[in-house]
């Protein structure tokens, strides 16, 4: 009857701590889709959370489950009593937080130790007072696959209509010999899809074939080692 009693107690006491983290929060990434060798950048909305948005600082604590925590940055501090100072979002106003981090490099770990998942809690820099100075667990779906290089490819690999898109062209990989000693690249790019009013939209070129040479904007910037990117609003 006694350990009947206790576990009751416990369970209670277990919820009502619980009730104290803020789940209001909500939260995006940019690129929406990305591996864990992509930078990211993280924004997290905590309009919602009472306390933590009248905070002047907010701490990101992030970890792989069942893997490592940031490791890159010598750890995420203690939770309760001060977060590491290298884990300080940055306040983009009206209540939104971002971080922007690297998975490979924030964690010191591989794609494979990565996973597919990481976990994080925007927090007061020392928590753990029930009032609202932590949000619940938060997770980001991480896509698992590893880098490979190709002759062309795109980042993020994923991308919606509102992204930015860089376009990289790898010299050394290209089969085609004039274009391995090519000193300036062009991109040709053209797009269909629908209109506003559901219309199909049939192949729209950014410039003619015979005028691409000629348009600025469409030359690749030239990185070194023979790899050349471009970058474009795809609004």
């Amino acid at each position: 009857m006694k350990k009947y009693i206790i576990l009751i107690v416990f369970m209670i006491g277990s919820v009502g701590l619980r009730a104290q983290s803020c789940d209001q929060a909500t939260f995006s990434t940019e690129p929406a889709a990305f591996t864990a060798e992509d930078e990211v950048k993280l924004s997290v909305d905590l309009s919602g959370c009472t306390y933590l948005s009248g905070l002047d600082e907010v701490y990101i604590w992030i970890f792989v489950p069942g893997g490592p925590g940031p490791d890159g940055v010598g750890g995420n501090g203690d939770f309760c009593n001060g977060s590491n100072s290298e884990l300080l979002m940055n306040n983009e106003g009206e209540g939104v937080w971002s971080f922007t981090f690297t998975p490979t490099d924030l964690f010191d770990a591989t794609p494979a130790e990565i996973g597919g998942q990481i976990g994080f809690i925007p927090k007061e820099f020392a928590a753990c007072k029930g009032n609202g100075d932590q949000t619940v667990d938060l997770f980001l779906t991480v896509d698992p696959s590893e880098f490979i290089p190709t002759e062309s490819r795109t980042f993020p690999a994923k991308f919606g209509q509102h992204d930015f898109v860089t376009l990289y062209f790898d010299q050394n990989l290209a089969q085609n010999e004039a274009m391995a000693t090519l000193d300036e690249v062009y991109v040709y790019t053209w797009a269909n899809g629908v209109d506003s009013t559901g219309m199909s939209i049939g192949d729209v070129a950014k410039a003619e074939w015979t005028e691409v040479g000629n348009t600025e904007e469409l030359k690749m910037s030239d990185e070194g080692e023979g790899i050349f990117s471009l970058t474009f609003d795809l609004n």
